[in-house]
């Protein structure tokens, strides 16, 4: 996706990370197979696509990155979702590495 952008117009500018996905399930009924969908898209996913991002941006010395995570991230949503808050808190700390490591 990165390469198909900076091939079409020279430079990447910025991300935004916005795809996600949820499940419904308490936090003692998710499965596998569940739990890794939802941090495969909402953890994995934006890693993979900051890491292409960033390398371009980093070489050029400029562009910005945003992840969208959830409100639910900080605890204050419905029962039922705790999986999936934690899938998008761990967003919000990949953003804070993230502008360590690389801003």
């Amino acid at each position: 996706m990165v390469a198909s952008v900076v091939k079409r117009f020279g430079r990447i500018d910025i991300l935004v990370n916005n795809a996600g996905t949820m499940r419904n399930a308490e936090y003692n009924q998710i499965n596998d197979k569940e739990l890794d969908e939802m941090m495969g898209t909402n953890l994995r996913g934006t890693i993979y696509c900051s890491q292409e991002a960033a390398r371009s941006m980093i070489v050029r010395r400029y562009g910005k990155i945003v992840n969208v995570a959830s409100i639910a991230a900080i605890g204050t949503t419905l029962a039922g979702t705790t999986p999936y808050a934690a899938s998008k808190a761990t967003v919000i700390v990949l953003t804070k590495r993230l502008a360590l490591e690389a801003g």
